[in-house]
């Protein structure tokens, strides 16, 4: 089964997205700031995560920057969730992150679209 690291640290979104997420057949972890994702990322295999960008400890966009420059994770798909992912944002940052494969949902992203990312980004075909 497809893993999946959710990092949120705001709680009330975090609720919002647990929901979603039992609907999209994975195992999924929470983290709430960037440093304890890096650090189950160097331990653990996933094959996506859903990132907020506005984190304490390592913002969002840090860790993007970590994980550019950590070989194992090419093959990781990452969507963002976030308030700060506007189309500056995107237009900016996209560039820098080369060895990345990111997919950008600017909050407030309809819930069903979260769903149906996270299916398509594991290749979890549409229920009927």
């Amino acid at each position: 089964m497809p893993k999946v690291l959710v990092v949120e640290d705001d709680e009330t979104t975090a609720m919002v997205l647990r929901e979603l997420m039992r609907s999209v057949p994975c195992d999924f972890t929470e983290v709430k700031d960037g440093r304890m994702a890096l650090d189950l990322i160097r331990k653990t295999r996933y094959d996506a995560i859903l990132l907020d960008l506005m984190l304490p400890e390592m913002s969002g966009e840090e860790l993007l920057g970590c994980l550019n420059e950590e070989a194992n994770c090419k093959d990781l798909r990452i969507v963002i969730n976030s308030t700060s992912a506007n189309f500056k944002w995107t237009k900016d940052k996209l560039r820098t992150f080369t060895n990345l494969r990111l997919q950008i949902l600017p909050r407030p992203a309809d819930p069903d679209v979260i769903v149906s990312e996270m299916r398509k980004v594991l290749g979890i075909l549409e229920s009927a």
